[in-house]
């Protein structure tokens, strides 16, 4: 995780420096922020309490760590300036929440101050496997949209503006949204 860290934030620190770069949006595969079906894993593992995680044995393990590496991610994400969204798969269902410095992103409730500029993560998993209703979070509150059936997303930048649909296997929009712009 270290390397990958790094060449994150290099690669971040790359594109802030680049004035033709606009807008950025990144894609990764657990969620930062899971909200159904991978509250136990994902980049939370019930907010690291060890009285939630076990070994293979039955042992408590801590995964505190686990959420520290998070919050390192995402302040290097919401720092960034440039960073409308990021992408996540895994769970299987559609949500859209904005996190920011006042998103209650801890087991108590708090939030990070160091996630200075908001950032979209969008989580798409509707690609058809069994789908996961939403689960109770500390940043429940903030979800904006939750869709669990299949769907894909649409971005759509036009100058500084970018957009995002979310369209059904049908056709129907289930959710759009001006991200930026």
């Amino acid at each position: 995780m270290d390397n990958q860290l790094e060449w994150i934030k290099n690669v971040l620190d790359d594109t802030k420096n680049n004035s033709s770069i606009e807008h950025v949006f990144m894609f990764a595969h657990e969620p930062a922020f899971p909200n159904g079906g991978h509250i136990q894993d994902a980049q939370w593992y019930n907010g690291g309490d060890s009285a939630e995680n076990e070994d293979y044995v039955g042992n408590p393990l801590d995964r505190a760590y686990v959420v520290e590496r998070r919050d390192e991610l995402w302040e290097a994400i919401s720092q960034n300036g440039k960073v409308v969204a990021v992408f996540f798969g895994d769970e299987h269902n559609y949500n859209r929440m904005r996190v920011d410095s006042e998103t209650p992103v801890h087991l108590d409730g708090s939030a990070n101050a160091n996630f200075t500029h908001s950032v979209w993560q969008i989580i798409s998993g509707g690609a058809g496997a069994p789908f996961y209703a939403q689960e109770d979070t500390p940043w429940s509150g903030d979800v904006e949209v939750f869709y669990p059936s299949k769907h894909y997303c649409m971005v759509s930048v036009d100058g500084d503006k970018a957009s995002l649909k979310a369209i059904s296997d049908s056709g129907e929009i289930v959710d759009e949204c001006v991200l930026c712009g």
